[in-house]
């Protein structure tokens, strides 16, 4: 007896047993072919029976495989001929059945029956190719899933359609997530800026880029607070600030290429600080000035490049991530049509709260299903708005969720630009691996800001809480004592640089606040690519509205004023 394997419908290590073929004989030895389980057996001087599981009308072909030694062959769907029987075939090795193998009613199976023979010459009392025929007249009977004699074959391991490696086990045994440990948090830098593990040997970063990278949180933070106060002011209609959480955005966007596309949610500032925006081009769309290349259409924040490769950033959350993943889908293609170019990926953030929308699902699944060549990165910051994580879910954390489509997935202290650092790069390049594949990043943080300017969090959170985690575990704060302790920075370099960010944003500021918007004919435009006839005669009704009452709608803010509801 030679044990092999068999691969059926994407189930691998199913066990079947064979022996010698001798095609002297026609007789037909009765064997069973099972749902999850071949047992097929030839005996010296008999030619082998199989049967065939029905009612399975869309098979097309079974694909069993051995070792290198043994018969590879996949058997063709039968098509009685004249004589009953169908002629010759050569199987094909390796050749896998498509989804619809399995009938959804395969309890108290039909069998038909057949027999499995040689074809060509016989050679040395075996046959290296086989072809199966039917009888012209199909005997039926019914078998059970549970027969005694497949109990001594258990255990055996099984590839379900649904469950991979999944192996048999006579325990009754629920998995209990609350036994399991949780997954562990990886970092570089502790609390205190201190390499927790010299051993480890992580990729050296230059001076100067944990300079830009430490100057680009600290102008974010700046930019927030001016920022926050200039809509308590009334300077701008809404905010939402990055604080605690920049080394996640800094962090990553420093180890993607710059022609990486990204689909960014609303607390993502240090991305595009990172890639080159300016505080001109921040202001620009903050006070939606006739510079925003939106034109004023989007809530403050919600910031959008073609330059930088940052997609518009939409406040409905979580409608990104599957169009991230569809993105990605896209790269993929195009990474393989264009081998010789930069490779990319997609990356796309979201935070724990987003997470519990439909969406995220859908993207998970689908980029895992398809392969695409992405890396989620959550940031679980603590707070859905008002929603403790507590209240959020039960599993361990967003990470488990990963693992469960099938991905990828790494769980990285956020407030650790180091190790976020370090956990992009080696995300993106475990999304380029194998032709494309998604990779889940968890960033552990925690929200010090107000989930908004239409937020106030000490309602529903401590305010010690907040400072507690403002003075023990900052990012901006450990990078700096990191720098400070290899003699990169110092109180001195420290008051310079804010002075100069903060002029910096102040002067963007104060001139974006003197800009006019843009004309009013672009709540209009963009839509298509020449405005309907509906869109006219819109327009037309609004600067009627506006001329006869123009106490009630001051357009004086807006360029060409009433004018601007006029075609051009």
């Amino acid at each position: 007896m030679t044990a092999l394997t068999a691969d059926w419908y994407g189930i691998e290590q199913v066990q079947y047993q064979t022996q010698s073929v001798s095609p002297s004989s026609p007789s037909l030895v009765p064997v069973r072919l099972l749902c999850c389980k071949i047992e097929l057996i030839r005996q010296p001087g008999v030619a082998s029976f199989i049967r065939i599981p029905l009612p399975l009308p869309n098979l097309d072909r079974l694909s069993i495989a051995g070792d290198s030694s043994r018969l590879l062959s996949a058997f063709p769907m039968f098509m009685p001929s004249d004589n009953g029987r169908q002629p010759p075939l050569t199987l094909h090795a390796n050749h896998h059945v498509g989804c619809n193998l399995f009938s959804s009613t395969h309890y108290g199976i039909q069998e038909s029956v057949g027999y499995l023979g040689p074809s060509g010459p016989p050679s040395s009392g075996s046959s290296s190719q086989t072809h199966l025929a039917m009888p012209k007249m199909p005997v039926k009977t019914a078998i059970s899933l549970t027969e005694t004699r497949l109990r001594s074959l258990i255990p055996y391991s099984v590839h379900f359609p649904g469950a991979v490696n999944s192996s048999f086990t006579s325990a009754l045994s629920f998995t209990r997530p609350s036994e399991k440990d949780a997954m562990p948090t990886f970092r570089i830098l502790d609390q205190d800026g201190e390499i927790v593990d010299q051993s480890q040997n992580h990729p050296e970063t230059s001076k100067e880029e944990l300079l830009k990278m430490y100057k680009d949180m600290v102008t974010v933070s700046i930019m927030d607070i001016i920022m926050f106060d200039a809509q308590r002011q009334g300077r701008i209609s809404f905010y939402m600030v990055s604080a605690g959480e920049e080394g996640i955005a800094v962090g990553s966007a420093s180890s993607l290429s710059p022609n990486d596309p990204i689909f960014a949610q609303y607390r993502e500032t240090g991305i595009f600080q990172y890639r080159g925006f300016t505080p001109s081009d921040f202001m620009a769309q903050l006070f939606a000035t006739a510079n925003d290349p939106g034109r004023g259409r989007n809530m403050p924040v919600h910031y959008g490049s073609t330059k930088y490769k940052v997609h518009t950033i939409s406040s409905p959350l979580a409608t990104q991530i599957p169009q991230a993943a569809g993105a990605a889908y896209a790269v993929k293609v195009q990474n393989q049509q264009n081998p010789t170019d930069e490779q990319r990926v997609v990356a796309c953030y979201f935070g724990e709260g987003a997470a519990s929308e439909g969406d995220f699902h859908a993207a998970l699944n689908i980029a895992a299903t398809r392969a695409c060549p992405i890396v989620f990165i959550c940031r679980n910051n603590g707070y859905a708005i008002s929603t403790p994580t507590l209240e959020q879910y039960r599993g361990d954390g967003i990470a488990s969720r990963g693992v469960g489509y099938g991905i990828d997935t790494l769980r990285v202290d956020g407030n650790d630009i180091l190790a976020v650092r370090e956990a992009t790069r080696q995300a993106r390049a475990l999304a380029l691996s194998d032709g494309g594949k998604p990779v889940l990043v968890e960033a552990m943080s925690y929200r010090v800001s107000h989930h908004s300017t239409s937020d106030d969090s000490f309602a529903y959170r401590a305010k010690v809480e907040v400072e507690d985690w403002k003075r023990r575990d900052n990012p901006v704060v450990r990078l700096r004592k990191y720098l400070e302790a290899r003699g990169w920075w110092d109180d001195d370099a420290e008051k310079a640089f804010r002075s100069e960010a903060r002029k910096a944003v102040l002067e963007a500021y104060r001139k974006a606040d003197k800009e006019k918007h843009p004309p009013l004919r672009n709540m209009l435009t963009d839509v298509y690519e020449e405005m309907t006839e509906e869109q006219v005669e819109q327009l037309g009704r609004m600067r009627g509205v506006v001329e006869r009452f123009p106490d009630e709608y001051d357009v004086s803010g807006f360029e060409e004023g009433v004018e601007g509801l006029r075609m051009k």
